[in-house]
């Protein structure tokens, strides 16, 4: 698969990317007054997967469409920021009792375990895309499927299975 966007579309889609991360922030603070912080992450990874659909569907061989990839662009920015968000919102609206010394400890963990998993998907990005250039993308789609279906069974947090209809209803 040859996609070719020139190399000022290209920086134009790098950088919607991380204007849509920045701009959203004012979303987020809105959201947080409507939403638990479990299901603004799984608001964000819906937004997140919808995201990379649209650049795979404005990316085929047969035809490239760069407003697809545009608008999935904004979609993962802002999915990325609602995540990253609310992920620590998690572990305060658990029903986990925790002293401010174990709360500061996996808040930190959590950071660290969250910049090894960049770390490590960035690698085996480049490792995919290397066998075929769509995998990569593929592999992201499949991860945040993951998410979105694991996030509810994680205990200690009451997410119902109308919360989750709701947002893919959205």
């Amino acid at each position: 698969m040859q996609v070719e966007f020139g190399l000022a579309r290209t920086m134009l889609l790098l950088a919607t990317y991380g204007m849509a991360i920045t701009l959203s922030s004012n979303l987020v603070r809105k959201l947080s007054d409507h939403l638990t912080s479990r299901e603004a992450v799984l608001l964000g990874e819906i937004l997140k997967l919808l995201g990379i659909g649209l650049i795979l569907l404005g990316t085929t061989q047969n035809k490239v469409n760069f407003l697809l990839p545009f608008i999935g662009q904004v979609s993962g920015g802002i999915g990325f920021c609602i995540c990253i968000s609310n992920d620590i919102g998690l572990l305060v609206e658990s029903e986990i009792e925790l002293s401010r010394e174990q709360f500061s400890k996996i808040q930190g963990q959590s950071q660290s375990l969250m910049f090894a998993a960049t770390m490590l998907s960035g690698l085996g990005g480049a490792f995919l895309f290397n066998y075929q250039e769509i995998w990569p993308f593929i592999a992201t789609l499949v991860t945040n499927l993951i998410a979105i279906f694991v996030d509810p069974m994680i205990e200690g947090l009451d997410v119902s299975r109308s919360t989750i209809s709701t947002l893919f209803a959205a």
